[in-house]
C-alpha cells in the first residue's frame, strides 16, 4: 500500500515534516542518509539545496532534482510520528502556505 505524499517542509537540522494524503504527519530525518550515500551529501554542501524539496506527481515521493528522490514508501517506514504539539504546529504551517493571504 502506498502512503502518497500530500506536502513537504524542509526544516533546520536536515529534517522534513511529511504531510500523507491519509492524514498523517511525520517527521523525516535526512541526516543518514547524506552520511550513507554519497549524493544525498549535496544535501549538506550546497546551499539552499535542502529547502528546495518538492512532493513528485501523483504523491509517490518527494525529490531535490532528477538525482535525488525519496519514495512515499520510504517516508512512511522510516520517518517518526509527531507529538501532538509538532502536529498542531505542522497544521498551521500547512494551513499559512496553502492560505498565504491569511497570515
Amino acid at each position: 500500500m502506498f502512503h502518497r505524499v500530500r506536502s513537504v517542509k524542509a526544516l533546520p537540522d536536515m529534517e522534513l515534516v511529511v504531510w500523507f494524503q491519509n492524514g498523517a504527519v511525520k517527521r523525516y530525518d535526512v541526516k543518514p542518509l547524506a552520511a550513507r550515500w554519497k549524493p544525498f551529501e549535496a544535501l549538506l554542501n550546497v546551499e539552499g539545496m535542502f529547502e528546495q524539496v518538492r512532493v513528485d506527481k501523483g504523491g509517490y515521493g518527494v525529490s531535490w532534482n532528477d538525482e535525488l528522490d525519496l519514495s512515499c514508501d520510504e517516508l512512511w517506514d522510516v520517518s517518526k510520528d509527531l507529538t501532538d504539539e509538532e502536529r498542531e504546529i505542522a497544521l498551521e504551517t500547512l494551513i499559512s502556505r496553502a492560505f498565504p493571504w491569511s497570515r
